[in-house]
Formats: structure tokens, sequence, C-alpha cells
């Protein structure tokens, strides 16, 4: 009898072979796997974990003691990681997905900092983990092994143990914090409620699951799909545009969770390419893409224009969510079937406890069930993230109308004092995008030495525009907002230049800043830079 701990997790997972019919997870890396191929692929592993880890690692239950450290994982398939987070669940353990591209350095840094000492890999990471090796040499990795069909198969024998239960706040997952604009990433310590997944199961649906499992948006989103018992189709690793319409030309992509800027990105595509076929090939993909029935948006704020073209062309609902890393993933979210509203981040989910620093307005605190416990190895950290009330200081600055909260911008980052006024970094944003010739805008605080603060503006113009400089830009801007908002410095994005971004889709804006502008703190006096346009006049706040 091969039998799983009894909590939500296993319930939820071994309730899947009731209530899923065929293929549960079609992942393109070459894997169709329904419920109980699943189970059994995560009953192998967790067989051959049982054998090759050190024997005082586990308990009396046969479950891993809490101060035997974490163990990793690294797969750019969904399926590959699926079965590795199960698995390591199943034996009471945490789980810390490893970023598919980050620096040895980096890599190294969390495996140390969480005292990991085995990783488990798949076929596809064989050449990342090789290097990570070289840096790590006390590092043992464990290959995932899938035998679809084999002679290892429980069937119908898996079941609930009930008298094996695992402390709900216990660790269960290491996931990053996207770092990059207030220093390095923060290593957030998720306990095993936060997988605590209710809701009805939804087998009619197939979510298409592209956002990366490092990050909490990606890990959090692909498991309450599959515990719910919606079907999962994972894509390669490509942000192609041309992959993804063949994907919902099939008609069959009912979900999906896409950051702003990939939206964005198909959409120039559609407009450059699929407008312009014949009308009936034409509509073979609108039609395909009208199928979805939910398009949810986190991360960063879609453009108004661009959920506008989706709105228009296909009648699409698109549902803006807020969340973190250390909140467990979402607790803030629009209708369904509400309209879409800029910036409108919805209503509190359940569980979720919602109060603002000043009444109305400011910064976002939050308690819920499913946040984080600690900062991994950092208690200071820890402490100042909470109040007296154990609320958590997002950092977001947010205002209430009526029932429905909207994001103003982060504290530290979308907002530039400049003398003794303040630049919302998302207004300007805004106001830019609605330059008819600039396609992509993104505002960087720049410190100044004569004035606090000024806004640096990074863009990118649509085809046929090369004549657009700073001068034209600001005289356009200056219909709608005061001269102290408008940008001081511009860099203009050439062909192939690409925003530095996190997982989660947001820009990394002091790499941004170093990249193109070639500022690191204060700009330095007598600024040049070559590709940047400067602001040569005065300063005025009139």
């Amino acid at each position: 009898m091969n039998k799983f701990p009894n909590d939500p997790i296993f319930v939820n997972l071994l309730r899947l072979r009731q209530s899923v019919q065929g293929v549960l997870i079609h992942d393109d890396y070459g894997i169709d796997a329904g419920p109980t191929d699943l189970l059994n692929d995560i009953s192998r592993l967790r067989e051959t974990l049982r054998r090759e880890l050190p024997a005082d690692w586990y308990d009396a239950r046969g479950l891993l003691r809490p101060d035997t450290g974490c163990i990793a994982t690294i797969s750019p398939s969904g399926y590959y990681f699926l079965v590795a987070f199960f698995t390591i669940a199943a034996l009471g353990g945490t789980c810390i997905p490893l970023p598919t591209k980050a620096t040895p350095n980096e890599t190294l840094r969390l495996l140390t900092s969480a005292n990991v000492t085995y990783i488990l890999s798949e076929p596809n990471t064989i050449q990342q983990v090789a290097v990570i090796k070289e840096h790590a040499i006390n590092i043992e990795t464990i290959q995932i092994e899938r035998k679809a069909g084999c002679e290892f198969t429980y069937g119908s024998d898996f079941e609930i143990d009930e008298t094996l239960s695992i402390d709900p706040h216990q660790p269960c997952m290491v996931i990053l914090t996207s770092g990059g604009n207030t220093g390095l990433p923060k290593s957030v310590v998720i306990p095993r409620r936060t997988f605590f997944y209710s809701g009805k199961t939804e087998p009619d649906r197939l979510f298409l699951a592209f956002r990366p499992v490092h990050w909490m948006g990606g890990v959090s989103g692909l498991l309450a799909r599959v515990l719910r018992g919606t079907k999962i189709h994972w894509p390669r690793r490509s942000f192609d545009p041309a992959i993804f319409w063949e994907i919902f030309k099939q008609g069959t992509i009912t979900d999906v969770s896409f950051s702003s800027s990939l939206f964005k990105s198909l959409e120039d595509y559609y407009l450059v390419n699929i407008c312009r076929l014949p009308s009936d090939e034409r509509e073979v993909y609108v039609s395909g893409v009208g199928k979805i029935r939910v398009a949810t948006i986190s991360g960063s704020a879609m453009n108004p224009a661009t959920a506008q073209f989706w709105i228009e062309l296909t009648g699409m609902k698109i549902r803006n969510v807020y969340g973190s890393s250390e909140l467990g993933g979402m607790v803030l979210a629009s209708g369904i079937d509400a309209p879409y509203v800029d910036r409108c981040i919805g209503m509190p989910i359940p569980g979720a406890q919602i109060k603002l620093s000043n009444g109305d307005e400011g910064e976002l605190l939050v308690k819920s069930p499913r946040m984080f416990t600690h900062y991994l190895n950092d208690e200071t950290a820890t402490k100042n993230a909470f109040d007296e009330d154990g609320f958590y200081k997002t950092g977001d600055l947010v205002r209430r109308v009526g029932a429905c909260y909207f994001f103003e911008g982060r504290v530290d980052s979308d907002w530039i004092n400049f003398l003794d006024r303040k630049i919302s970094v998302l207004e300007l944003e805004e106001h830019l995008l609605r330059l008819s010739y600039i396609s992509e805008a993104h505002v960087l605080p720049v410190l100044d030495h004569e004035t606090r603060g000024v806004p640096a503006a990074l863009v990118r113009l649509n085809c046929g525009n090369s004549d657009i400089n700073l001068r034209r830009i600001r005289d356009d801007l200056s219909l709608g907002l005061e001269r102290y908002k408008l940008p001081a410095l511009l860099y203009i994005l050439k062909a192939g230049e690409d925003v530095p971004r996190a997982a989660s889709d947001k820009v990394l804006k002091a790499q941004a800043l170093d990249k193109f502008f070639r500022i690191r703190g204060y700009r330095p006096r007598g600024y040049c830079v070559d590709g940047v346009e400067c602001l040569r006049t005065s300063y005025s706040t009139k």
C-alpha cells in the first residue's frame, strides 16, 4: 500500500484520480501524464530519496527531520518540478526551486544559506547542474526518472495515511523575492499551509502555465490549479509570441496568467503578422484566443491601451491580482466578471485581512493564513517586516475606493523626490504610453545633487518614428502634466535591446539605469553619456 500524509495537499492530489480523465499535464518537454502517472512518479522518486539520503535525516515516522536542510530542484519542465515538489512534501521536507538562468554565484549563495546538499535534477538540466557542482563541490544530485508504463505501478493502492499528519506551520518551500531595486533577493520561508487549496475541481479548463516556478506567482498559480483538477499545458521556455499564437490557434486554452509585457508582445505580433492574413486565416487565430475565459495579470500593471486591444478583439475578461512571495501568492483580486479598471487590484480574497496605514490610503498591510513565516537566516529583516499586530508591511502604496483597492506604486521606487514635491513614476509612465509614437515606457528615478531627484524615460518607439527626441516628448507631455513632472533624461531603446526584468516581470530599475544611462547612485555632475539626451535648461516646479 502506497500511503501519503493526511493533509489537503495529498487529499486533493489523490482525489484527481476520480475527477480528471485522461491527460492532466501536457508538457511540451515531451510528457503527457494523467493523475496516476504523476502519483507513480512521485512514489518512485520518494523511494529513491529514502535510499539515497542519509538514514539519520529521517525520524521514526519516515519523515525528514526539520534540521536536515532543504532539498533543491531545478527544472524548466513543469511536470518534473511537480514530481519533485510533491515528493519532497510527501516526506515533510522543504523544497527550493532554483532559477534556471541564475549565475553560479547567485545559485551558490542560495544553496549555502539554505544548507542544501542535494539537488533534484532532470534530463533538461544536466549541463546546468554540472556548472553548479563545479562551484559547490559538496552538492550531490539525484536524477528524477520517468518510466511511463513500467512495472513500478501502484495504481489504485494510493491512499491517505490517516495517522500521518504534518504540522501545517512547518516549512515547505523557500522562494526568492524579486530583488533588484531593494538589494539582493531575500529567501522567503513558505509554510505547508500555504498550499492547502480549496475549491471545486475544474477538469473542463486548460491552463497555459508559463510563469517560472522559482517565483511565487508561478509556483502558486501552477500548484493551485493542479490541485483543483485544472488541466495544464506547459510550453517550452520561450518568449517568442509566435509560439503562443500557435497554441491559442488550437482553441483549447481557457485560462492564462501572463505578465503585462508578454500580453503587449502578443498584441504587437498580432498587429504586424496575424492582422495582415486573409480574413479566414486570421479568424482561426482570433477564434482560438477567444476561448480564453480569464486572463490573470500580476507583477505589473497592464497598459490600458493593451487591455482595450484584447477586450475589443476577443471580449477577454482581464483579472488584475495582487500578491507577493511573502504573502504566499494572491491576496487581492478583481472580480472575474468585473470590467477592467486601470490599476484596480480588486478586493481581498477569503481569509486575507487588509488595512491601510492612513485610513483609506497609505501603505498596504496584510495578514493571511498563507503568508510566510520568516526570512531565512535574517531575524532583523523578519522583525522589521511586520507591524505590532502581525500585519506584513508590503511597502506598496494603495488607496481604497468603496470596496476596491487601487495600486499607487512602491514606496521606495515609484516616487521621485523633486525639490519639495513628489513625482509619481506610474503617472508619468501612463502619460508616456498615451503618446501615439511610444510602444513601451519605463520611468527610472535618478538621484540628483541639485534637485534631489529627476525622472529618466526609457522608451521604445513605434516603427516609423525615428525623429522623436526629448524636446518633442516633453512638449507633448506638457499638455497634461506639470512641467516639473516631465522627464529630464531620455534613452530610446534600439531593436534587440531588452529591459532587465525579474521573474515576476517587474523592471529591475537599478539594473536598467546602469545598463542604459550608466548611472549608479547620484548622477555625476557634468553627466554626458552617448545615446542619452539630457535636459539642459534650469529646473522649475512651474
